[in-house]
């Protein structure tokens, strides 16, 4: 069998690397997405505040403590750990290059920075029914679920963006791994995650932060404009007598 899945055309354009120098790769593949992401690094994140990155760390780290293992129930209703199973080979390679415990702490973070985390299942032979053969996480600012206009489904099918741009491309619900964190009350398809609500409390800690760092790089001097009236004439030596007299004052 061959990995199937049409919507991922070649095997290194999934990966999370700079393949095109024109693309701003490092907001691409940002996993954590917070409402004030912008693409000027990871510092307008959410995730930016120190103590949002401890938490967050905290909980990933915690989230993989405890192994990933595979139970079926006997007759009895108890369970039986199985060591032999597809499933428990894909645990074992679920990626050319993630491991399971580094896809599972990517999942805890950023389900706690956007409530959603999305894993693609690659198949093998139908692209649809196929065995799983590789897990791929795909960042929540890429993946949304969609449902059409007057359809009965609660999800049609899952809006992946194309790296080059161009519509989404549609990959069925049975080939995506939705990670929720609660129910988001203005869409029930989705999670929320808690950070959201505190966006405007963490990004006035940012906001006091940059502050304080641009006084000291200013040697602890506020930055200071006198405004004159717009008819007032200045000679040079005044404009320097008046610059002196403010900061002596100051």
């Amino acid at each position: 069998d061959v990995l199937t899945g049409e919507y991922l055309p070649h095997r290194q354009s999934r990966k999370f690397a700079p393949l095109d120098p024109t693309v701003n790769w490092q907001y691409v593949n940002h996993l954590v997405y917070t409402a004030n992401t912008v693409p000027y690094g990871e510092d307008y994140g959410g995730d930016g505040n120190s103590a949002v990155f401890a938490c967050l760390r905290a909980l990933a780290f915690a989230s993989i403590a405890a192994p990933l293992r595979l139970y079926q129930l006997d007759a009895k209703r108890e369970r039986e750990l199985l060591w032999e199973s597809p499933i428990v080979d894909l645990f074992d390679v679920p990626h050319p290059e993630l491991d399971l415990k580094e896809i599972r702490w990517w999942s805890t973070w950023a389900r706690h920075i956007d409530g959603n985390a999305y894993v693609l299942k690659v198949r093998s032979g139908s692209s649809t029914s196929g065995l799983p053969a590789e897990l791929w996480p795909i960042s929540p600012t890429r993946m949304r679920p969609h449902t059409e206009r007057g359809s009965d489904n609660f999800i049609d099918w899952y809006e992946l963006d194309r790296y080059n741009g161009g519509p989404p491309q549609q990959i069925p619900v049975e080939n995506v791994m939705h990670f929720k964190l609660g129910v988001d009350p203005y869409d029930t398809r989705k999670g929320i995650a808690p950070l959201k609500r505190l966006i405007r409390e963490i990004a006035s800690d940012g906001e006091a932060t940059r502050y304080a760092d641009a006084l000291l790089r200013n040697f602890g001097t506020p930055g200071l404009v006198a405004k004159l009236p717009a008819e007032t004439m200045l000679s040079p030596k005044q404009i320097e007598d008046l610059k002196a007299s403010i900061s002596q004052s100051f």
